[in-house]
């Protein structure tokens, strides 16, 4: 979630929201940004204080700084790292238990979580290919994955599974180009060039290397 802008349009647009978010200050400010400026949108939006992945309890910062990179480099997990007055103690849930308390199918996951993607993915791989998820728009960053609970094999061996169960994979504008792939049509409104019909392999193995991401968009309907 961080700043909350995708929290916010996906209710502007009708969608029933749930967003997740370790950083407690991101939570506080767009909490307060709903009610301040967006309070129609309040009844589709639900924020939980918490990351999904492998089960744990990591010390977040308490601090004044919503971070776009929070993560980058990895997280202490409570018990590495002593919890003060400058850190608090957040959960850390397999995405498995939560997501069936409130819908059976999601239309849209979207996730930028600076390398923790691996990890979240694994657990999810059972309702991806059962077809409970129908679209995974996802950063991946696979040079923070053995940061972030996951490794680059274990990362890429998710990746094929996901893509297997897709029916369409498309890299989305990406400044360090997109090798191998063809320019993806009826993706014009989505700004810059799309690529599809590339190696998403080859394209993690490049990203790996060049301490780099890339965004891409699975359907799975």
């Amino acid at each position: 979630m961080n700043s909350g802008y995708y929290t916010m349009l996906g209710a502007a647009l009708g969608a029933r929201v749930y967003a997740f978010e370790p950083q407690v200050f991101c939570v506080r400010i767009v909490r307060d940004l709903i009610r301040a400026r967006n309070p129609h949108l309040a009844p589709l939006i639900d924020i939980f204080n918490m990351g999904l992945g492998t089960t744990g309890v990591i010390a977040v910062p308490n601090g004044t700084k919503c971070d776009g990179f929070f993560g980058e480099g990895g997280i202490p997990s409570v018990g590495e790292e002593a919890v003060d007055e400058g850190t608090v103690p957040i959960p850390v849930v397999n995405p498995q238990l939560v997501l069936p308390l409130w819908s059976r199918h999601v239309a849209l996951v979207k996730m930028d979580t600076e390398g923790a993607e691996a990890d979240i993915l694994a657990h999810l791989l059972p309702w991806i290919e059962a077809g409970r998820i129908h679209h995974l728009v996802v950063e991946l960053m696979p040079c923070q994955w053995a940061n972030r609970a996951s490794s680059l094999e274990a990362g890429l061996a998710t990746l094929r599974r996901v893509q297997a169960a897709s029916r369409r994979m498309v890299a989305l504008f990406d400044p360090k180009g997109v090798q191998g792939g063809v320019q993806a049509n009826g993706t014009a409104d989505i700004g810059g060039t799309s690529w599809e019909g590339f190696d998403l392999e080859a394209l993690m193995r490049d990203r790996h290397n060049r301490t780099g991401a890339a965004n891409v968009w699975f359907t799975f309907v």
